[in-house]
């Protein structure tokens, strides 16, 4: 699987995710929470529900919009709430859940497009690797030569993960 499909993998799950209902006509800041972490759990495939966090007195009750936040290993992912009416929201995703193991690939690609060779990558997370719009997240480069530096990596518009920087170790 290229990087390309999998991240448009991602992208299909969570759009897939965009809108899920209630079947009360009413739901407290916890329900809201629980239907969030388990439709979460289930587009991204993760083996446990993230703990979710959203407001208190959040409320399934249509045009409430809050933002919530996912917790996945240890790395934050807040996701905008919309109810579109007393049951039914639709929810975006402020970043971007990716597989550790099909990131790395994905970036040590980008780094031999630009140039360089890297025998290694590791970045944060024991299954999955979290970047919100707008933040970035460090990875640990090891090159052929065994020469270790900071890659850091970010979100594109389309939330694919680009290469900001890779500054060798001092």
């Amino acid at each position: 699987m290229s990087h390309r499909t999998a991240t448009r993998s991602f992208v299909i799950a969570l759009a897939l995710v965009a809108v899920a209902s209630f079947g009360a006509c009413s739901s407290t800041s916890e329900q809201v929470s629980e239907k969030i972490a388990k439709e979460a759990q289930k587009e991204l495939k993760l083996p446990e529900l993230p703990e979710t966090t959203c407001p208190k007195g959040a409320e399934a009750k249509k045009g409430e919009k809050f933002d919530c936040t996912l917790e996945i290993e240890s790395s934050v992912l807040t996701i905008k709430i919309d109810f579109t009416d007393d049951t039914h929201f639709t929810f975006t995703p402020q970043g971007q859940v990716f597989d550790k193991v099909e990131i790395q690939k994905a970036l040590i690609t980008q780094a031999k497009a630009g140039g360089v060779e890297l025998k290694s990558l590791a970045c944060h997370g024991a299954s999955y690797v979290v970047i919100s719009v707008g933040k970035t997240t460090d990875c640990k480069a090891t090159d052929n030569a065994g020469k270790t530096g900071t890659m850091t990596v970010g979100l594109d518009a389309k939330k694919n993960p680009v290469i900001k920087d890779l500054q060798p170790d001092a």
